[in-house]
């Protein structure tokens, strides 16, 4: 389907100033500089989400001293790499992550954010930038979603008075879980998009929080 996209789609072909690959939906690890070697990106990756079945690619992440770890169909990441002018790999949680760390600086308190949609769920808690969980979740209720962020909430863990819990995903399952949360956390929010969202028009207040 990519290769049928991509013929049919000369300005792909074009040469830019720099062109990203975004990876999305996929698992990935965070491996912190301490531990990262290169060459042995399979190896960690394997030690937390399982044998890989296609290419690890690895995302350096220079301002959090860590390395974003995931994964790419072999066959996909082969034709991207030879098919277009210097492609730049990543993950589109890389940009989640550092969006959440910038909120987190404005805060006070622990924060738990949290991105959902109707079948995966992507969560990260920080305090005043530092990062203390990251992980994601296939889902396939609202009662999934509760139970997953009530045990984070217990482990980490977090003050149901003081600290806080940010949505952002889609607009139905977002409302939905904030009702539920507030049965059990004080400070349930919608979390606040970047002022120049809101210049690009409505259709992007709809977009995954990715984008």
């Amino acid at each position: 389907s990519f290769k049928e996209f991509f013929f049919g789609q000369p300005c792909l072909g074009w040469a830019y100033k720099q062109l990203y690959v975004v990876q999305t939906a996929s698992p990935y690890t965070l491996v912190p500089y301490a531990f990262w070697e290169e060459k042995e990106e399979a190896s960690l990756y394997a030690f937390n989400c399982g044998k890989a079945q296609g290419k690890v690619l690895a995302s350096e992440w220079p301002d959090a001293q860590m390395v974003l770890l995931y994964e790419m169909e072999q066959e996909l990441y082969d034709f991207c790499a030879r098919s277009l002018q210097n492609p730049c790999f990543m993950h589109s949680q890389q940009a989640v992550l550092a969006l959440w760390k910038r909120k987190s600086q404005e805060q006070l308190a622990r924060t738990l954010f949290v991105s959902a949609s109707a079948h995966r769920m992507d969560v990260g808690c920080y305090e005043q930038g530092r990062l203390l969980f990251a992980n994601a979740y296939s889902v396939s209720s609202l009662s999934d979603m509760l139970y997953y962020l009530l045990y984070i909430c217990k482990c980490l863990p977090l003050d149901a008075e003081h600290d806080s819990i940010a949505l952002a995903g889609d607009v139905s399952v977002v409302e939905a879980l904030k009702k539920s949360l507030q049965t059990y956390v004080r400070q349930v929010d919608s979390l606040a998009m970047p002022s120049e969202v809101y210049l690009m028009g409505t259709d992007m207040l709809r977009a995954p929080v990715d984008l």
